[in-house]
C-alpha cells in the first residue's frame, strides 16, 4: 500500500495522535445511527468509527485516499465527492476534521440541508471555532453564528496543538460538538437564514434600515414595538430569540 501523501489544495493535515482520535469518536453516544465522516483522509478517525455499531459513510475528495480507505476497510461506503455538493438529509450525526476555508459554507449547507441530524462533531482551526461558534464578542455576531445558536447547543471538547498533525499546520485546532436543542423553533431554517442575511445586510446600519429594504416600514415599526426592540439598535445588538420573534412576525 502506498505511503500517505498530502495535498495543500485539499487542506490535508491529518491527525496523528491516537488518544485525541479516541476522545473525538467517543462523543458518539448512540448505536445504529447513520453517521457521515467528512474528509477521512488516512483514516485516523475512520478506524475507530469502523468498529462501532453505526452505519458509516465517508466523503473524501481525494481519489488517492478513497482507494486507500476502500482497501483498508472491507465494505466501507466511501463517496468520492466534494463534501459541499453532498446531500446531508439522511444522517443522524456528522463528524470530521474540517479545513478552515470551507468551515462556514459547510456549516450553512449542513444546517439548511439536514433533516435527521441531532449532533455534529467537528475539529477546525481554533480561531474559526472562537469566531463562528463561541462568538463571545457581539461585534463578531453573524447570520451563521445566530443560525447555529438558534438550532444547537455547543460544547468545546478540547483544544488540539498543531504538533498533533502531519504535515504540521501553522495553527492549533479545536474539537467541538453541536447538539440539537431539546426544544426546537417551528421555523423553516433555510428561510430563517435568508432573513438573517437581510438583517445583517449592512452591520453599520440600524436593524430597522436593513429590514426596510424588504419589508413595509410601518409593519417593521409595529413588530419592533410589539417585541420591545428599540428602533435604534444595530443587528449585533439582538440575540437569536429576538430574531426568531421578528422572523415569525415579519414572514406571516
Amino acid at each position: 500500500m502506498e505511503e500517505n501523501r498530502y495535498l495543500k489544495k485539499f487542506g490535508q493535515n491529518f491527525l496523528n495522535n491516537a488518544y485525541i482520535a479516541e476522545e473525538i469518536v467517543k462523543r458518539i453516544d448512540k448505536e445504529n445511527i447513520d453517521v457521515l465522516e467528512i474528509g477521512p483522509g488516512a483514516g485516523s478517525l475512520t478506524q475507530l468509527l469502523y468498529v462501532k455499531n453505526i452505519n458509516l459513510t465517508c466523503v473524501e475528495i481525494d481519489e488517492f485516499y478513497v482507494k486507500k480507505l476502500s482497501e483498508m476497510f472491507v465494505n466501507l461506503k466511501v463517496v468520492n465527492e466534494n463534501v459541499l455538493k453532498h446531500d446531508f438529509s439522511s444522517y443522524d450525526l456528522i463528524i470530521g476534521n474540517i479545513p478552515y476555508n470551507i468551515t462556514s459554507e459547510l456549516l450553512i449547507k449542513i444546517i439548511k440541508g439536514s433533516n435527521k441530524l441531532y449532533k455534529l462533531i467537528f475539529m477546525t482551526q481554533k480561531e474559526a471555532y472562537e469566531r463562528i461558534i463561541e462568538c463571545k464578542n457581539k461585534s463578531e455576531k453573524t447570520p451563521l453564528s445566530l443560525l447555529i445558536q438558534t438550532k444547537f447547543d455547543y460544547k468545546k471538547i478540547l483544544n488540539v496543538s498543531k504538533d498533533n498533525f502531519t504535515p504540521k499546520p501553522n495553527v492549533d485546532s479545536t474539537v467541538f460538538e453541536l447538539t440539537l436543542k431539546k426544544e426546537q423553533f417551528d421555523i423553516d431554517y433555510s428561510a430563517y437564514y435568508n432573513f438573517l442575511l437581510t438583517c445583517f445586510n449592512s452591520k453599520r446600519k440600524k436593524l430597522y434600515n436593513n429590514l426596510s429594504k424588504k419589508y413595509d416600514k410601518d409593519t417593521i415599526l409595529l413588530v419592533l414595538n410589539k417585541n420591545d426592540i428599540n428602533i435604534d439598535l444595530r443587528p449585533e445588538d439582538l440575540n437569536y430569540i429576538d430574531y426568531v420573534k421578528l422572523f415569525k412576525e415579519l414572514e406571516k
